[in-house]
């Protein structure tokens, strides 16, 4: 096995994250001015690198959610499987609707942008797209 294949693969994930430096560029830093060639680091400077690369990477690349944003986005996705249940485009369709709609909180209309709405507002809408999928469901068909 190449020795220097696990750095280009945490390299590759690395830009995949966000990293904008080149090869060179990142072994540079690393040595401290000293060379960019990956031939004249010793095997623990190597594998130092490595980790270095994976841990910018795991920082860069995830982004943490709260528990209230979590369920937020796992109701946004239901309502926007309603809509590819229903033969829509699902994401634009989805987020249209739901802005020209509005969710319905004891008996008020409120209209939001489609990732402003809370969580008993998204429920709301879930309800509503439940309602839109069987109404188009039945209409189809019937036109059958």
């Amino acid at each position: 096995m190449n020795p220097y294949a696990r750095f280009y693969a945490s390299y590759h994930t690395s830009v995949k994250c966000g990293n904008t430096a080149s090869k060179e560029e990142v072994v540079f830093e690393f040595t401290g001015g000293r060379t960019t060639s990956l031939r004249e680091l010793s095997e623990t400077e190597l594998n130092d690198l490595i980790d270095q690369l994976n841990q910018k990477s795991t920082i860069q690349g995830t982004k943490k959610y709260s528990k209230d944003e979590t369920a937020r986005n796992t109701m946004r996705r239901a309502i926007i499987a309603q809509f590819h249940c229903a033969g829509r485009d699902g994401v634009r369709a989805a987020k249209a609707w739901a802005e020209k709609q509005g969710a319905t909180i004891e008996h008020v209309n409120i209209k939001r942008r489609f990732n402003e709405y809370t969580q008993p507002e998204l429920i709301s809408l879930i309800k509503k797209a439940e309602k839109m999928r069987v109404s188009d469901m039945k209409t189809i068909s019937k036109q059958l």
